[in-house]
Protein backbone atom coordinates (compact mmCIF):
# COMPACT_ATOMS: atom_id res chain seq x y z
CA UNK A 1 0.00 0.00 0.00
CA UNK A 2 2.98 2.75 -0.25
CA UNK A 3 2.13 5.19 -2.99
CA UNK A 4 4.84 5.05 -5.73
CA UNK A 5 6.25 8.52 -7.03
CA UNK A 6 8.14 8.44 -9.99
CA UNK A 7 10.95 11.18 -10.22
CA UNK A 8 11.50 12.60 -13.87
CA UNK A 9 15.13 13.22 -14.34
CA UNK A 10 15.74 15.81 -17.39
CA UNK A 11 18.90 15.22 -19.38
CA UNK A 12 21.31 18.32 -19.68
CA UNK A 13 21.54 19.88 -22.90
CA UNK A 14 23.86 18.31 -25.41
CA UNK A 15 25.56 21.59 -25.48
CA UNK A 16 26.21 21.63 -22.06
CA UNK A 17 27.60 18.47 -21.92
CA UNK A 18 29.96 19.59 -24.50
CA UNK A 19 31.36 23.04 -23.06
CA UNK A 20 32.05 20.78 -19.71
CA UNK A 21 33.63 18.47 -21.27
CA UNK A 22 36.19 21.43 -23.03
CA UNK A 23 36.69 23.06 -19.67
CA UNK A 24 37.34 19.32 -17.95
CA UNK A 25 40.35 18.77 -20.87
CA UNK A 26 41.20 22.64 -20.27
CA UNK A 27 41.83 22.17 -16.29
CA UNK A 28 43.91 19.01 -17.49
CA UNK A 29 45.76 20.28 -20.15
CA UNK A 30 46.98 22.98 -17.31
CA UNK A 31 47.44 20.86 -14.40
CA UNK A 32 49.87 18.92 -17.12
CA UNK A 33 51.91 22.03 -18.03
CA UNK A 34 52.02 22.93 -13.78
CA UNK A 35 53.51 19.19 -13.35
CA UNK A 36 56.11 19.83 -16.49
CA UNK A 37 57.31 22.57 -15.57
CA UNK A 38 57.68 21.84 -11.97
CA UNK A 39 59.72 18.41 -13.49
CA UNK A 40 61.46 20.92 -15.58
CA UNK A 41 62.50 22.88 -12.41
CA UNK A 42 61.62 25.89 -14.05
CA UNK A 43 59.42 27.05 -10.78
CA UNK A 44 62.92 25.57 -8.93
CA UNK A 45 66.40 26.30 -8.62
CA UNK A 46 67.37 24.18 -11.60
CA UNK A 47 69.30 25.11 -14.86
CA UNK A 48 66.12 25.81 -16.84
CA UNK A 49 65.27 28.21 -14.01
CA UNK A 50 68.41 30.87 -15.10
CA UNK A 51 67.87 32.87 -18.09
CA UNK A 52 70.70 35.31 -19.55
CA UNK A 53 70.61 38.32 -22.15
CA UNK A 54 73.86 38.49 -24.32
CA UNK A 55 74.65 41.31 -26.48
CA UNK A 56 78.03 41.17 -28.48
CA UNK A 57 77.84 44.00 -30.28
CA UNK A 58 77.95 45.58 -27.05
CA UNK A 59 79.65 43.05 -25.04
CA UNK A 60 77.25 43.34 -21.75
CA UNK A 61 76.12 39.75 -20.91
CA UNK A 62 72.78 39.62 -17.99
CA UNK A 63 72.36 36.36 -16.04
CA UNK A 64 69.34 35.95 -13.81
CA UNK A 65 66.43 33.81 -12.39
CA UNK A 66 63.62 33.93 -14.84
CA UNK A 67 61.53 33.13 -11.56
CA UNK A 68 61.87 34.83 -8.67
CA UNK A 69 60.16 34.70 -5.29
CA UNK A 70 59.02 37.06 -2.78
CA UNK A 71 61.32 37.92 0.05
CA UNK A 72 64.13 35.54 -1.66
CA UNK A 73 67.71 36.39 -2.24
CA UNK A 74 68.62 36.09 -5.35
CA UNK A 75 71.94 37.29 -7.83
CA UNK A 76 71.83 38.63 -10.89
CA UNK A 77 75.53 38.94 -12.43
CA UNK A 78 76.34 41.61 -15.00
CA UNK A 79 79.86 40.21 -17.22
CA UNK A 80 81.13 42.94 -19.08
CA UNK A 81 83.23 41.65 -21.92
CA UNK A 82 85.69 43.71 -24.82
CA UNK A 83 83.76 47.41 -25.76
CA UNK A 84 80.85 47.41 -22.38
CA UNK A 85 83.15 50.31 -20.87
CA UNK A 86 85.35 51.77 -23.27
CA UNK A 87 87.86 54.04 -22.16
CA UNK A 88 86.98 57.26 -21.10
CA UNK A 89 83.37 55.90 -20.31
CA UNK A 90 81.77 56.18 -17.16
CA UNK A 91 81.77 53.26 -15.50
CA UNK A 92 78.64 52.83 -14.05
CA UNK A 93 75.36 51.12 -13.71
CA UNK A 94 71.96 51.93 -13.65
CA UNK A 95 68.80 50.04 -12.24
CA UNK A 96 65.53 51.80 -13.31
CA UNK A 97 62.76 52.80 -11.65
CA UNK A 98 60.33 49.35 -12.46
CA UNK A 99 63.66 47.05 -11.17
CA UNK A 100 63.47 48.69 -8.13
CA UNK A 101 59.83 48.70 -7.31
CA UNK A 102 59.67 45.03 -7.51
CA UNK A 103 63.79 44.49 -5.77
CA UNK A 104 65.19 45.63 -2.64
CA UNK A 105 69.84 45.27 -3.63
CA UNK A 106 71.18 43.81 -0.55
CA UNK A 107 74.78 43.68 -1.88
CA UNK A 108 76.75 44.89 -4.92
CA UNK A 109 80.11 43.01 -5.51
CA UNK A 110 82.86 44.72 -6.41
CA UNK A 111 82.13 47.63 -4.03
CA UNK A 112 81.11 51.17 -5.91
CA UNK A 113 82.39 53.55 -5.11
CA UNK A 114 78.91 55.77 -5.58
CA UNK A 115 75.46 55.27 -5.94
CA UNK A 116 73.00 57.84 -5.91
CA UNK A 117 69.16 57.99 -6.59
CA UNK A 118 67.94 59.09 -10.32
CA UNK A 119 65.40 62.11 -10.75
CA UNK A 120 63.43 58.66 -12.96
CA UNK A 121 63.13 56.80 -9.71
CA UNK A 122 66.55 54.30 -10.70
CA UNK A 123 69.54 54.42 -8.90
CA UNK A 124 73.00 54.27 -10.20
CA UNK A 125 76.17 52.77 -8.70
CA UNK A 126 79.61 54.06 -10.02
CA UNK A 127 82.66 51.87 -9.76
CA UNK A 128 86.58 52.74 -9.60
CA UNK A 129 88.19 53.98 -12.92
CA UNK A 130 90.21 51.89 -14.57
CA UNK A 131 93.77 52.00 -14.15
CA UNK A 132 94.97 49.27 -15.98
CA UNK A 133 95.84 47.15 -13.21
CA UNK A 134 92.74 45.47 -12.88
CA UNK A 135 89.57 45.13 -14.93
CA UNK A 136 85.97 45.36 -14.37
CA UNK A 137 84.82 42.39 -16.09
CA UNK A 138 81.62 41.58 -13.88
CA UNK A 139 79.48 42.84 -11.40
CA UNK A 140 77.17 40.71 -9.20
CA UNK A 141 74.16 42.43 -7.55
CA UNK A 142 72.22 40.53 -4.58
CA UNK A 143 68.05 41.13 -4.83
CA UNK A 144 65.51 40.39 -2.39
CA UNK A 145 62.02 40.26 -4.21
CA UNK A 146 59.58 42.59 -2.65
CA UNK A 147 56.69 42.64 -4.90
CA UNK A 148 54.40 39.82 -6.79
CA UNK A 149 53.99 39.94 -10.34
CA UNK A 150 56.01 40.33 -13.70
CA UNK A 151 58.30 42.81 -13.48
CA UNK A 152 60.47 45.02 -16.78
CA UNK A 153 62.95 46.70 -15.58
CA UNK A 154 65.73 47.96 -17.48
CA UNK A 155 69.67 48.13 -16.57
CA UNK A 156 71.97 50.88 -18.24
CA UNK A 157 76.15 49.37 -18.04
CA UNK A 158 78.17 52.46 -18.79
CA UNK A 159 76.70 55.50 -20.94
CA UNK A 160 74.40 53.90 -23.62
CA UNK A 161 74.34 49.78 -23.15
CA UNK A 162 70.75 49.30 -22.62
CA UNK A 163 69.31 45.21 -21.31
CA UNK A 164 65.53 45.25 -20.75
CA UNK A 165 64.63 42.28 -18.68
CA UNK A 166 61.71 40.09 -18.13
CA UNK A 167 60.97 38.11 -14.76
CA UNK A 168 58.10 36.74 -12.81
CA UNK A 169 58.22 36.87 -8.89
CA UNK A 170 55.54 34.16 -7.80
CA UNK A 171 54.22 34.37 -3.54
Amino acid sequence: MGISQEIELERAPASLERRWAWVERICVLLMLMLLILAVLTVLGRGPLATASIRQPASGVEVSYERVARLRSPQVLELKLGEGALPDGAARSVRLSRQFLEYFSIEHVTPMPVSERALANGGVEFGFDADDGTRRLDSIRIALTADKVGPMKGRITVGPHKRVKLRQFVLP
